[in-house]
């Protein structure tokens, strides 16, 4: 098989995706830093408080019902105040995944880098592939129903239950792609099957 129609193995393709990640977040913490300064002291209240509650039930002096509860409620109260940094994240993964990677034909730097490319199974690389498989595989959807799920729960506990159900289907859809991509002869995922795109070697 020719190089440029060889699809390309996991490790290539995961050492991009940390590559990409790095780009995004890093980029994104650059633009939210102005927005979190008068949040980082209540953040970090919350990351102390979440350690006392920690320490309290490995030393057995609340139940695990007080420790699930008190927890919850900590958890939902930081993600409250990261929201905007939450958006920013989304917003950069959208122009980056969805747009950059479109528009430099099925590259981003990662995948430049890693020497791979993502191109269509029929003909060329639209923009409603790119954009349904990074909903899929580069976290923008975990990310979306991160953002409604702080916005719409009612409390704490809905908020635990609900994100933690929609990441617990994500997980595992990226987790059986994974497993798809490295032991099998076609090297692809569940998401690369949905949207008819394979990821090659250049």
């Amino acid at each position: 098989m020719k190089k440029g129609n060889e699809n390309a193995r996991f490790l290539s393709r995961f050492l991009a995706f940390i590559i990409d990640m790095f780009i995004v977040i890093f980029v994104a913490s650059i633009i939210s830093a102005p927005f979190m300064i008068d949040k980082i002291e209540n953040i970090n209240k919350i990351d102390v408080q979440m350690e006392e509650v920690i320490q309290k039930y490995t030393n057995q002096e609340i139940d695990i019902k007080t420790y699930v509860s008190e927890a919850a409620s900590l958890t939902y109260q930081s993600a409250k105040y990261q929201g905007i940094q939450m958006l920013i994240l989304i917003l950069i993964e959208i122009l980056y995944f969805i747009v950059y990677q479109y528009y430099r034909n099925g590259q981003t730097i990662g995948k430049k880098i890693m020497k791979i490319k993502l191109v269509s199974q029929n003909g060329n690389l639209s923009m409603n592939q790119v954009l349904m498989r990074s909903l899929l595989v580069d976290s923008i959807l975990l990310g979306l129903i991160h953002v409604l799920v702080v916005s719409l729960a009612s409390d704490s506990m809905s908020y635990m239950v609900i994100e933690g159900s929609f990441e617990f289907i994500i997980y595992m859809f990226i987790v059986i792609s994974a497993f798809m991509i490295m032991f099998t002869k076609e090297r692809k995922g569940l998401h690369d099957y949905i949207v008819k795109t394979k990821v090659i070697n250049v």
